[in-house]
């Protein structure tokens, strides 16, 4: 078999693997189709264009209202003990608060009060979707299906229209980190270390904003796959009702 042909069938296979479980049959489709073409560039070209799978990150939607109980749960602990990743600002804005009492220049102290915004609103944020999130998974709304899955798209709901306050906690906390220290260094050696940290925030920081996009999207998809199994609930229930 020629290298490029087996380039080709190795990039989908490996396309295959790392796809996300709902991208997992889009994946194995793509890599079946490197089999039937005849050119062996073709076929490699074909597998470099299957990679943009890996970028689409989707779960395996529910089947049924029965797997509602356990998703959110699983939503539930993943959100109390991820918090979006807020734990950076979070546990920096003690030592802040302690910076913004230093004598140091006005853009430094500037820096030190956006990491502390950014340390509070985080905190906050936290706390109250801890709450609401751990009041609505007592045992009683787990056992009740179709309450389950209305409390569930409740909160999936009420996390897609709040995630700007993540977003924003942690643009301040960047922000905050960059102008912290309070200008470029003059030495030229501390300059270039100065700007490729910053540069590294900076592309961070972008990269903490598309991820929360994502997540979002998912969050969105799982509402509209409940929507749907919610409206066949109400279907068979007005059928019962009915006989």
């Amino acid at each position: 078999m020629p290298l490029v042909r087996k380039l080709a069938l190795k990039i989908s296979t490996e396309v295959v693997i790392w796809a996300s479980p709902g991208s997992k049959e889009w994946a194995e489709g793509l890599a079946r189709e490197v089999a039937f073409i005849e050119s062996d560039w073709a076929a490699l070209r074909w597998s470099l264009g299957s990679i943009r799978v890996l970028f689409d990150r989707r779960e395996v939607p529910l089947a049924s209202l029965d797997e509602v109980a356990a998703q959110f749960q699983k939503f539930t602990q993943r959100f109390i003990y991820s918090a979006f990743g807020l734990w950076f600002p979070i546990f920096r804005g003690p030592q802040s608060v302690f910076m913004l009492f230093r004598p140091k220049s006005e853009i430094a102290q500037l820096g030190s009060a956006l990491i502390v915004f950014a340390s509070i609103s985080g905190l906050i944020f936290w706390l109250v979707e801890r709450r609401r999130l751990k009041q609505q998974t007592t045992d009683e709304v787990l056992d009740n299906v179709l309450a389950c899955a209305l409390r569930y798209r409740a909160a999936l709901k009420r996390v897609c229209s709040a995630i700007w306050i993540p977003a924003l906690a942690f643009t301040s906390f960047w922000t905050g980190c960059m102008l912290e220290d309070g200008g470029i260094p003059s030495p030229p050696p501390y300059r270039t270390t100065y700007i490729v940290i910053r540069t590294t925030y900076i592309v961070v920081g972008i990269c903490y904003v598309l991820a929360l996009r994502i997540v979002q999207r998912v969050f969105q998809r799982r509402i509209e796959r409940l929507d749907v199994l919610l409206a066949e609930k109400s279907g068979a229930l007005s059928m019962d009702g009915v006989d």
